[in-house]
């Protein structure tokens, strides 16, 4: 497919840069390579018909970003139907994904424990490795009033985590794109990322621009690196309530369209004819 293609296209612009380099391309540096003028990445879109918290009928109060009080009882909802005791102080993270080493749970095992140690609730909903969702049902477990781990799937519960997490935890090891950042923006819901692919492309760390920020970004693929990006985030929370909220309202107004994907994807075919 890549020798035979006119182009090449990913579903970000940082995935095809990784693609080009020997890291992250999958063993195939050289096949990307000897094409690299014909590589391009166009971001995917988000449907906001169906992720809009303003709309959506799977949550228990809709709100948007002029008006955050809807996101309270999403929350409060949360904590009563996962098991975990109602507490509007205590920020959640929430987690919605497959449990696969690729979305970053070799980062996550090793620092779970020291992780609950602080004060917040997690909520991870997924299936895959029964490894994973082993070691998952017994942390949660041992740690009943601050972690619920369930193993299913539902679109109801995947809305119902965007809404009442305070934070979203996607720390892929790889991402080509992502589609799960793009929904926690548009919940006013922090995405906590590593950068890598799409997840580079469309969260802006709070360090590196705290004018545009909408979320936490790490680069070294750690648990270490993980554990120091949650804790600041953490801290963030409790330190500066005004400017978290603030920065929920700006998380909220990104916009990563199908329009603007498709004109993309218009020239990119023109360009190949």
């Amino acid at each position: 497919g890549i020798r035979y293609a006119n182009k090449i296209n990913a579903v970000s612009p940082n995935y095809a840069q990784e693609l080009l380099s020997p890291l992250g391309s999958h063993y195939l540096f050289d096949e990307f390579n000897r094409r690299r003028n014909d590589v391009s990445g166009i971001l995917n879109g988000c449907d906001y018909t169906q992720w809009d918290p303003a709309t959506d009928g799977n949550i228990v109060a809709q709100y948007d970003y002029s008006n955050l009080a809807g996101k309270k009882h999403c929350k409060n909802d949360l904590q009563k139907n996962v098991g975990l005791p109602e507490n509007d102080n205590l920020p959640i993270i929430g987690m919605v994904c497959r449990l696969t080493e690729q979305k970053g749970f070799a980062f996550i095992m090793p620092i779970l424990e020291l992780l609950l140690r602080h004060q917040f609730q997690l909520v991870i909903i997924g299936t895959g490795d029964p490894e994973i969702s082993d070691a998952l049902r017994n942390a949660a477990a041992k740690h009943q009033s601050k972690f619920a781990f369930i193993e299913d799937f539902s679109v109801r519960k995947a809305h119902m985590i965007e809404a009442g997490s305070d934070l979203f935890l996607m720390p892929s090891l790889f991402e080509p794109c992502g589609l799960n950042q793009m929904y926690s923006l548009a919940y006013g819901t922090l995405p906590i990322v590593r950068a890598v692919g799409g997840l580079k492309d469309t969260v802006i760390d709070l360090a590196d621009d705290p004018e545009s920020a909408t979320g936490f970004v790490f680069v070294e693929p750690s648990g270490e690196a993980l554990l120091a990006c949650v804790e600041r985030a953490l801290l963030f929370y409790y330190e500066s309530p005004d400017v978290f909220e603030s920065t929920q309202k700006k998380a909220m107004l990104s916009r990563f369209t199908w329009e603007d994907a498709a004109k993309n994807y218009e020239g990119l075919y023109l360009g190949a004819l």
